[in-house]
This record gives C-alpha cells, sequence and structure tokens, in this order.
C-alpha cells in the first residue's frame, strides 16, 4: 500500500473515483520523475555532457511534466477529469459513473 491510496482511502469523496487506478497513476508519475532526474544526472556524468545536452533538455522536461502531474492528480476535490485526463482514460478507467448512469462501454 502507498501513501497516495492510504490517503485516498480515507478521502470523503470516494463515490466519484476510482483510487486504486489514481494512487497507482500519482506514484507512477513521481517514480518518472525520479528516473528522469537519474538519466539527467547521469548524462551530466558523462565525459561527453556537450553531445548529451538535449537529452538532458528531455529528461529534465519529463521530470517536470511527471512531477507536475503527480502534484495535480490527487487534488480529487470538485476536479473536473474531462480536463485534465484524455476521455478514454478518464471515462472507464478512473471515475465511475453516477448512479442511474450507464456506461457507453
Amino acid at each position: 500500500m502507498t501513501q497516495a491510496a492510504d490517503m485516498f482511502r480515507a478521502h470523503p469523496r470516494q463515490s466519484q473515483i476510482e483510487f486504486s487506478v489514481l494512487a497507482k497513476c500519482v506514484d507512477e508519475c513521481y517514480a518518472c520523475a525520479q528516473a528522469s532526474t537519474t538519466c539527467a544526472d547521469a548524462c551530466l556524468g558523462e565525459a561527453n555532457v556537450a553531445d548529451l545536452v538535449r537529452c538532458i533538455r528531455l529528461n529534465e522536461d519529463c521530470r517536470a511534466a511527471c512531477q507536475a502531474t503527480g502534484e495535480m492528480l490527487p487534488r480529487v476535490t470538485e476536479a473536473d477529469w474531462t480536463r485534465v485526463l484524455p476521455p478514454r482514460v478518464t471515462r472507464p478507467t478512473i471515475v465511475r459513473p453516477a448512479r442511474g448512469v450507464r456506461s457507453a462501454r
């Protein structure tokens, strides 16, 4: 069990979110950010750093995107998931249909 999963389990708005999926996504975002930082650092340790500028830049961009996403996804109160996630991810995977509404699968 992760810290994100524990926090989601205690969240008062459980009916709208598949917290197990969301917690895994948050954890993977932070793992990606860490891996990107480590990769950029490894590039900086190489003898030919000048040849690795693009790789370092891409790693830093990836780290920033993953970090921001990992920080944003846990904000589930009044979240508009259609603005945060693409429709294929939002509908069947993370957001449960409201009671009485049939899923369009």
